[in-house]
């Protein structure tokens, strides 16, 4: 999952009665936002032309949505809601009118653009009309928070208004609503700040809070949440098969009694999982966040959600317009109560590392990267015992056959990868039902890919892939993944034109890490069976 090398229609304008981001809800219903719903502010400032009678812009507001302002001599400024970069005003007989363009989350005006109209008004062919222009508003909505649902009172005469929503640790986000309700989405273990101001006020209201629970919403979990005490496929080894780590879902994830605390729902940064954090590679699309880490009745649930503008670019990375789940067993999250797994190769056990899993539809030209596998805190050894390379030059246009593979990445300084991967797709689709995925490693460092209990000899050679000329002895611990990736660092698809809407999911009904008996409990640190599964 770290680094490696794979290759307008014209449509008229949308006046204030339709404005709103997502569904319109009327006054007496609240607006289910969602993550996608927020959005940071913007530095651009539009630049707005004029062609007879029709103004153009540059439009670069996350919103899709802007302010156009008009002066009429002798009159005060008034404005009209659009979500367009295009509009025609209506004409006003024998007078220059001046206009001027903003998104509602840019901090800034375009230059002004007069347009000069003659002594005949021409006839409307469609367009903003005079009831589309408002004055600017003084009122100041009052904010009231009930349960998880805000309502303020009506103050703007567009109907639409601002809601800043304050997350600890992040800049202020703003989502666009179109009525005097709203439920903004869950963010637990978090106290959330809100205010809200209509798109014509100057005034914010006073700020309401929402505190949300830590825990994760109550779940059954997995009702079948078993463990095999034997890996599917791979012979047994001389005194047979350790169980070194399980866990089958059968709990909702967090460290209170009772609880699943054997993977911590995000990855490189302890103790709040509900804040995001980078993938692990420069060209990787998403940021991870336990908002999209489930337990269901399938098993554990790592949701790949769009959400435009999620993160910012920040130095190699790009704008991050997704957001996902991952898991993890490294050490460093102990600190929060988690129980961490780690295991060191080279010590002359024999490893088998299984997950029960069903991989992310991989439509086309969707970038996924779901993978299984293992590293180092510092990343001088890494193991993948499953990644789907979706995103790569392995994919062919129009149809969702993508590489999928296995590879030992026993140097990072520089780079060096045993690998071996397959069409997985000319096999069968691995995203219509689940399959068991088994990778083991051999005493003496050699490794092989069962499926469903079958070796794959398309790894290595006939089914064995070489052992690394060395091996790091470093303690390395488990992760689930489901990236997005660009096919490079600095261009391509971002979003995917194949995956701007809905979901994508990766889910485990389970992992599971087993040792032969002989060396039962050397070189592993934590582990055991997760509260909720069965080993059986």
């Amino acid at each position: 999952m770290r680094l490696k090398a794979r290759a307008r229609t014209w449509l008229l304008p949308l006046v204030a009665s339709s404005l709103a981001l997502g569904a319109a809800v009327s006054v007496s219903s609240n607006a289910a936002l969602s993550e996608g719903s927020f959005f940071a502010k913007t530095e651009s400032r539009p630049s707005l032309t004029s062609s007879g009678e029709v103004l153009s812009w540059t439009g670069s507001d996350p919103t899709g949505t802007y302010l156009l302002r008009r002066t009429v001599p002798g009159r005060s400024p008034e404005y009209a809601l659009v979500k367009n970069t295009r509009a025609r005003p209506p004409a006003i007989a024998r007078t220059a009118v001046g206009y001027r363009v903003k998104g509602l989350l840019e901090r800034a005006w375009s230059a002004e653009v007069s347009i000069g109209y003659g002594a005949l008004v021409p006839s409307l062919l469609g367009g903003l009309s005079e009831g589309s222009f408002f004055a600017a508003s003084q009122a100041r909505p009052g904010l009231a928070a009930s349960g998880e649902a805000l309502s303020w009172n009506e103050a703007d005469p567009t109907g639409a208004y601002l809601l800043e929503r304050a997350v600890p640790g992040r800049a202020a986000e703003y989502a666009l609503v179109k009525g005097t309700r709203a439920k903004p989405p869950a963010l637990p273990g978090s106290t959330v700040g809100y205010r809200v101001k209509g798109v014509l006020g100057t005034y914010w209201s006073p700020q309401a809070s929402l505190s949300y629970p830590a825990e994760e919403v109550p779940t059954e979990g997995n009702p079948a949440a078993t463990v095999s005490p034997s890996p599917t496929g791979p012979a047994s080894p001389a005194g047979g098969w350790h169980v070194a780590f399980a866990d089958g879902f059968g709990a909702p994830l967090g460290t209170e009694a009772g609880q699943d605390n054997f993977v911590y729902p995000n990855q490189n940064s302890c103790c709040n999982p509900y804040q995001d954090q980078h993938g692990n590679n420069t060209n990787e699309l998403q940021v991870y966040n336990a908002s999209q880490v489930r337990v269901g009745e399938e098993g554990l649930e790592l949701i790949d959600a769009y959400a435009p503008k999620r993160a910012p670019a920040e130095g190699a990375y790009p704008v991050r317009n997704y957001v996902s789940g991952s898991i993890s067993t490294q050490a460093q999250y102990g600190a929060g109560g988690w129980h961490h797994f780690s295991w060191q190769p080279n010590g002359g056990e024999t490893w088998a590392f299984e997950c029960d899993c069903r991989l992310p539809v991989n439509s086309p030209f969707s970038g996924v990267d779901p993978g299984w596998w293992s590293t180092d805190v510092k990343w001088t050894n890494e193991i993948d015992f499953l990644e789907e390379w979706g995103w790569g030059s392995g994919c062919e246009s129009l149809i969702t056959s993508c590489l999928t593979g296995v590879a030992w990445l026993y140097d990072t300084s520089p780079l060096e990868v045993e690998e071996s991967y397959a069409g997985l797709y000319g096999i069968f689709n691995p995203s219509a039902a689940f399959h068991r995925y088994t990778t083991v490693i051999y005493p003496d460092n050699t490794w092989s890919e069962y499926i469903d209990g079958q070796l794959q000899r398309w790894v290595g050679n006939n089914g064995v892939a070489p052992a690394p000329p060395h091996v790091n002895n470093v303690s390395m611990s488990l992760l689930l993944t489901n990236a997005l990736r660009d096919p490079t660092g600095t261009s391509g698809p971002n979003p995917y034109p194949g995956f701007s809407s809905g979901t994508r999911t990766f889910t485990a009904r389970s992992i599971a890490v087993y040792e032969d008996a002989g060396h039962a409990g050397q070189n592993v640190t934590g582990g055991g069976v997760a509260p909720g599964t069965t080993v059986r």
